[in-house]
């Protein structure tokens, strides 16, 4: 699934830290599926930091997990291939939430054919994911899609110029494995809910965590409004491939349809 590429890293710095955090390119292969071939979407992602450098920063409430590809988005990613009729039915309008570094956002674009009125808006609230993602979108000639600065649970008004929805509603909403701490479930379905349309529809894939089980996210949604249809989970892989080097041993993940009541 994940080929290294043998060039130089990118190198961004972080914090008041020595270490400078590396980046480096990537070939992340999707296998072909009954409607699509093989799919290559190359990528900067971050190079792992030493413990030191990593326990620096939650020392200052800090991270850069968004900067790195996480097996929720590579599993949710080939579903999507798989299923790929429920989003090309119609126009769409499809946000995703917590994009880093663009990779299921870019394999979705590559998808969708390009003749259909669907548009894609990717966004984070860490700019430097976001600087990341714009770099990985020219390294795969995805200039043209939309990505911007989106904080969970900010003013989503028009008249809020410090955010890239602006007012705007979406028919789907995407997320791969972005719920990873306490308080995330909370924020991530109140602005999922802020931002689709009445009867909009979201796909995510969550991976478990000690403290974020699918309980609790399955608590959070139907405080927010939505109803659940799980379309995977357990060793359901949707793309065999993918489960050895992308699915973390001995967690269960959960593919989730999501439906706003409203």
């Amino acid at each position: 699934m994940k080929r290294p590429k043998p060039t130089s890293s990118l190198r961004m710095g972080d914090s008041d830290s020595d270490y400078s955090t590396e980046y480096t390119p990537e070939d992340y292969i999707f296998p072909a599926t009954a409607r699509h071939p093989l799919l290559t979407i190359t990528a900067q992602t971050v190079v792992p930091p030493p413990p030191e450098f990593l326990l620096n920063l939650r020392l200052k409430n800090e991270e850069i997990s968004g900067r790195r590809l996480w097996a929720g988005s590579v599993v949710l990613g080939c579903y999507l291939r798989a299923q790929y009729e429920p989003l090309s039915s119609k126009q769409t309008d499809i946000c995703e939430l917590g994009c880093g570094s663009g990779v299921l956002g870019m394999m979705l674009s590559k998808t969708l054919s390009p003749s259909s009125d669907i548009s894609l808006c990717l966004t984070d609230n860490d700019s430097v994911a976001l600087d990341l993602c714009r770099e990985n979108l020219q390294l795969n000639s995805l200039n043209y899609l939309t990505v911007g600065n989106y904080a969970w649970g900010e003013d989503t008004s028009a008249e809020n110029d410090g955010c890239c929805i602006k007012g705007s509603k979406f028919d789907v909403v995407i997320a791969g494995d972005v719920m990873y701490k306490e308080g995330l479930p909370e924020l991530f379905f109140k602005a999922a809910s802020d931002i689709l349309v009445p009867d909009g529809v979201m796909y995510i894939c969550h991976v478990p965590r000690y403290t974020v089980t699918h309980d609790v996210v399955v608590r959070a949604a139907g405080e927010a409004g939505f109803v659940i249809e799980t379309v995977a989970e357990g060793n359901d892989v949707v793309c065999e491939d993918v489960k050895e080097v992308s699915v973390p041993r001995r967690r269960r993940f959960g593919i989730a349809f999501w439906t706003n009541k409203e």
